[in-house]
């Protein structure tokens, strides 16, 4: 049986995403020892008030430098869109990395152990690879195209659950846009009584 026109074009990029993989990922635990190192300094930290409920400190401002620091290395021409340095850049049509270096840094700033570095790599605008590494308790998620993902290098997939009455549910709320939030709370209660 013959590959799909789909399945040669993912075998003709695997090695070209699978460096890209390897990249982000060592990226990202990079990011994410040196956001390890900085959790018992949060009372010394720069914070700012970047708008209402939402925050940064110069611990995300020097995850994502060298997050970027690290790529660039490798990948001279790729261009960068960063949650704190260039949020507005755009990913033109070759190689982008789209960087929150700090995904939770309200988590962060209150000790919650839930938050990580989260880097994607793009092609034209198509995403190739992408890792989630948490900085509080190590995990490490990733995917790459046409491969699935996989948490410690696991593979992972969506619940066999069928029934909504036998399915977990988890949330999270419009902190940026609180004008929506009775609209939210209205689908949570339908979705709350519905399931475990």
């Amino acid at each position: 049986m013959q590959p799909t026109s789909a399945e040669k074009r993912v075998q003709a990029e695997s090695p070209a995403d699978e460096r890209l993989l390897a990249a982000v990922i060592d990226a990202a635990a990079k990011a994410a020892a040196g956001i390890a190192r900085r959790a018992g300094e949060v009372r010394t930290l720069d914070i700012r008030l970047k708008s209402p409920s939402d925050f940064v400190s110069d611990v995300d401002v020097e995850a994502e430098a060298l997050i970027r620091e690290r790529l660039s290395h490798e990948f001279p021409a790729a261009s960068f869109i960063g949650e704190e340095l260039s949020p507005d850049a755009e990913a033109g049509s070759g190689l982008a990395f789209i960087i929150d270096p700090l995904d939770g840094t309200t988590n962060f700033l209150h000790g919650y152990p839930e938050y990580a570095v989260s880097i994607a790599a793009a092609i034209a605008g198509e995403l190739a690879a992408g890792v989630v590494h948490n900085a509080a308790t190590g995990e490490v998620f990733f995917a790459r195209r046409g491969q699935g993902a996989f948490r410690d290098g696991e593979r992972i997939h969506v619940s066999n659950t069928k029934e909504a009455a036998r399915a977990l549910i988890g949330t999270g709320f419009p902190f940026r846009a609180v004008d929506v939030l009775n609209e939210y709370l209205h689908q949570f209660y339908a979705v709350a009584r519905a399931t475990a």
